[in-house]
Formats: C-alpha cells, structure tokens, sequence
C-alpha cells in the first residue's frame, strides 16, 4: 500500500475526515473493478497529497462507514470537505475524471 493512502476504520473515519479536503475510496477485496482503480487513487494521493488527504475504507471490514455514507456499491470514490461530502463517484470511470474531480474542488 502507497505510504500517502490511509486506512479509515468505524473507529477513525469521523475523526480523520472532519478536518480539510479527503478523498476517500471504499473498495471490497472481491470487487474486480476496484482494482483497476486503485492505482488512480494511489496517484491522486501521490500528486496532491499534500493538498488533499487520500484514504481507503474496506467495506467488507468497516460496514458501518459504509452505510453512514450511502455506499451502495463498490468502488465508491467520495470528496469530503471538512467532513461533509462534497461529490461521490460510483463505480469506474477514467483516470482523468478523479484527477478533475479533485481539481476542482481544491480550486473552489
């Protein structure tokens, strides 16, 4: 696992996402599709990790966060700006829209 992606648990998750911009990925080790975007996340953290914090939430592990959140299927991608969600992305899409969803909110 890249050294910029943090693991948020039921226990952590509120406390570590209440405070600047996340970006938080919920993936399922079963989920075929969250390993194509894994690597993206990995990136983002890389390329703006210090302008946005990146973590990750097993949903399998941590189903509480899950449902808090309305994930309803995985890979879920979701913006939070100071603990609220800002943008959710469901499913996959091509690098460059996480990239550009990520853009644009540290601009506004």
């Amino acid at each position: 696992m890249s050294a910029q992606l943090q693991v948020l648990t039921d226990l952590t998750f509120e406390d570590q996402v209440s405070h600047g911009h996340w970006v938080v990925y919920f993936w399922s080790a079963t989920c075929r599709p969250c390993a194509v975007v894994r690597p993206v996340i990995e990136d983002l953290a890389a390329l703006h990790g210090a302008s946005v914090r990146v973590g990750t939430v097993n949903v399998d592990t941590e189903l509480r966060t899950a449902i808090t959140n309305r994930v309803m299927g995985v890979p879920t991608v979701i913006l939070f700006r100071d603990g609220l969600p800002v943008e959710c992305l469901q499913t996959t899409y091509p690098p460059q829209v996480y990239h550009r969803l990520v853009q644009q909110h540290l601009l506004s």
